[in-house]
């Protein structure tokens, strides 16, 4: 197995995994795209445009490998990215719940199909994952102060 050396220790050599998982993070947005597209076209048109379960399905799978891999990036590789799109990602998810659930209050009789239950779960989702990153991160980063101060 090929190791790289990170400081003072030698690690599975991740930098291939990091490669390859960039290679599809332009997949993963367009993906993220096309079911959000879908979920915001189901509600406009009254449910003639449908949302399969399976593609939230695929797009959770999709959202924890993404999610993992900036984190074992961060701490196995003392590599810190901010990816801007997926930072994105999570406010136009919270606006959309923002704005299609007010009105489908608001207009029940224009809107007969309400906002589908996987777009709460999706934002559950993305709410968790963002806020454990955050907390990953100001771990790291006190982690890493910890490290440069002399201690004594």
């Amino acid at each position: 197995m090929k190791t790289e050396n990170n400081g003072s220790r030698e690690i599975p050599y991740l930098s291939v995994l990091n490669e390859k998982m960039g290679a599809y993070l332009g997949w993963f947005y367009a993906y993220t795209f096309a079911v959000w597209a879908l979920m915001v076209a189901q509600f406009l048109t009254n449910g003639e445009v449908v949302l399969h379960a399976g593609m939230i399905g695929v797009y959770i799978t999709f959202l924890t490998a993404y999610t993992g891999q900036k984190e074992l990036t961060r701490w196995s590789l003392d590599k810190n990215y901010r990816r801007i799109w997926g930072e994105l990602w999570v406010y136009v998810w919270l606006a959309t719940g923002l704005v299609l659930w007010p009105l489908a209050s608001i207009f029940p009789k224009t809107f007969q199909c309400a906002p589908s239950a996987e777009l709460a779960t999706i934002i559950g989702i993305v709410i968790t994952f963002f806020t454990g990153s955050e907390f990953s991160k100001f771990a790291y980063k006190v982690q890493r102060v910890d490290k440069k101060t002399p201690s004594g």
